[in-house]
């Protein structure tokens, strides 16, 4: 389609669709992406696709089954190679090229340096997740005859070298992604792999979990896309995870601003980072459910309504860790610049805190292989005292009915509210 262009009319301004692991998780699922697909067959699209159900999951497994000693690579592959030949064949589309990227990651494998820090070894690996899904839908795109074109993301999303939470160089990014769509001006489609990225050195990186909605709004943003809508087991985004909570409902607009403080605060819908190059370019994200691709869903916009109803997220595995000087003194603005320092270099992000005259409360996610260095390292300057296993409950636009629910029979260990947001760490 000619009308693939950088400054398209309102009529041919592409749309973005991402569609995430749930909504390609085997044969009958990814088949009704291309039903979904059809019915948009007159108008430019770019698809965003990450890692079938879950495979990401199981790759992760992989890295902890090598890292624990066990060099028997054809055996720990084995799940997710029968896993992908079953839907390959279920699909009636060839194998061969998904088994030449299964080759290359069990090379990958047998050539892991043993100097290579664990980030690095996590992207290296769980990235092929995105990688098989990519071949599996472009071939499907191809049997059922749409004008495709597939890209590997890795030469569009340029990054730096923090692994496993990488960020992107937005200006080469959208260069590259601008050049290499404009060498396909009759194309219909375009596909990419979400979550994936790499450095300036070509070496692979991620954009952290469920960080496919981010590629997607960055492509949106690169290519003035119309809108961006990512397809999800769920009727858009509702105001509790239904799988805790029997009568959430649906929120069928919300302001970005209100998008991205449920994002930061653990909603699992959307990630963290996507809204910002939305509303920067004023793009509409659309939240719709793949079951039922008639409803309308949710949409995000410049919007200013306050939702009506309270939003609840519930981040298990947290850890609460307390600090105190070991001379007794303050807590000073110059001390926690110093333990704020130790948090960005152990990578270990705050999901609430509190401080008094004595001590500095965090709460953050219970990431072993982040978290254990960080009170190792704030131990050589200070008492550290922390709890584990616990759970942290944001409740935005709050009603003492909601908290006096959430709160039954639980301890709480913390606590901060305001006039918009309760937050409670409990056990």
């Amino acid at each position: 389609m000619n009308c693939v262009t950088f400054a398209p009319s309102k009529k041919c301004k592409m749309k973005i669709f991402k569609f995430g692991g749930a909504s390609i998780k085997n044969a009958d699922a990814i088949n009704h992406v291309m039903h979904i697909l059809q019915q948009f067959s007159d108008e430019p699209l770019f698809l965003v696709v990450s890692a079938i159900d879950k495979t990401t999951n199981a790759l992760e497994l992989v890295v902890q089954q090598f890292l624990s000693g066990n060099r028997n690579i054809q055996s720990i592959l084995q799940p997710i190679t029968t896993f992908h030949q079953q839907i390959a064949d279920q699909l009636s589309i060839s194998f061969q090229p998904v088994q030449s990227i299964l080759d290359d990651l069990a090379t990958q494998l047998e050539n892991t340096s043993s100097t290579i820090g664990y980030d690095e070894f996590y992207d290296q690996i769980v990235s092929y997740g995105e990688c098989l899904s990519l071949e599996i839908i472009d071939q499907c795109l191809q049997a059922n005859h749409f004008d495709s074109t597939k890209i590997d993301a890795r030469k569009w999303v340029k990054t730096d070298n923090y692994f496993r939470f990488a960020g992107v160089d937005l200006a080469t990014s959208e260069f590259q992604l601008r050049q290499i769509v404009s060498q396909h001006p009759t194309t219909q489609i375009f596909v990419t792999q979400g979550f994936i990225g790499s450095t300036i050195d070509h070496r692979t990186t991620t954009l952290g979990r469920e960080g496919s909605d981010y590629t997607a709004a960055l492509a949106g943003s690169f290519l003035q896309a119309h809108s961006v809508t990512v397809w999800k087991d769920v009727p858009g985004i509702l105001n509790a995870d239904p799988k805790f909570f029997s009568d959430a409902v649906k929120m069928p607009q919300l302001s970005y601003n209100e998008a991205i403080e449920l994002a930061y605060y653990g909603a699992k819908v959307i990630h963290p980072k996507t809204i910002k190059p939305l509303e920067n370019a004023n793009i509409p994200l659309y939240v719709r459910s793949f079951v039922n691709a008639t409803e309308e869903g949710t949409i995000i916009d410049n919007n200013k309504k306050y939702p009506k109803t309270p939003s609840l997220i519930i981040h298990d595995h947290q850890l609460l860790i307390t600090i105190s000087v070991k001379d007794m003194s303050f807590i000073t603005e110059e001390l926690m610049h110093h333990i704020f320092g130790v948090l960005a270099q152990c990578r270990v992000k705050v999901n609430m805190m509190q401080n008094s005259a004595l001590s500095l409360s965090l709460c953050v996610d219970a990431d072993p292989t982040r978290t254990n260095r960080l009170i190792e390292q704030l131990s050589e300057y200070y008492f550290v005292r922390f709890n584990a296993d616990l759970q942290l409950i944001t409740i935005r636009h709050y009603t003492t009915q909601t908290i006096n629910k959430l709160l039954k029979n639980k301890e709480i260990l913390l606590e901060q509210r305001n006039r918009i947001m309760a937050q409670f760490v409990t056990r």
